[in-house]
């Protein structure tokens, strides 16, 4: 028997003793292609607001390179271009750790894999705390 559930279900806790669990995890693949339209489509936690800069490297789409202006509320979210001038020291992100970030990934995980540098002592919780997530996908094309 097959099932495809999202990791903490709770039918796996109504199930009788389990002897064995066969567990198969398959990796995908998320990029930020259009940083502004993503960061708006996106849904937010309703109680956290943030406002704070960031910059972006992306050599393969400069578009969304450069500094951005999150601005969290209400369970929404804009990004707007900013010069990176307007604040001091900035979370600096690639855009694979930006994806990582926006799909959920902890900051603290994106900075120990090289993908965020820079920022402040509270940056990393208050952009963990923005981009909260638990990303999983139950199917698969």
């Amino acid at each position: 028997m097959t099932a495809s559930v999202e990791p903490d279900d709770p039918m796996l806790w109504l199930l009788r003793e389990r002897s064995k669990d066969t567990v198969k995890l398959t990796r995908w693949m998320l990029r930020v292609i259009d940083l502004p339209a993503a960061v708006a489509a996106r849904g937010y936690p309703a109680g956290v607001s943030a406002d704070t800069l960031v910059e972006v490297a992306d050599p393969q789409r400069p578009a969304n390179s450069g500094a951005w202006r999150l601005t969290i509320a209400s369970g929404r979210g804009q990004a707007v271009r900013a010069t990176a001038s307007e604040g001091g020291d900035v979370p600096r992100l690639t855009i694979g750790g930006f994806s990582a970030l926006f799909a959920g990934v902890q900051a603290g995980s994106v900075r120990r894999a090289g993908l965020l540098s820079g920022g402040t002592a509270g940056s990393d919780d208050l952009l963990g705390a923005a981009f909260v997530a638990k990303p999983y996908m139950i199917d698969y094309f």
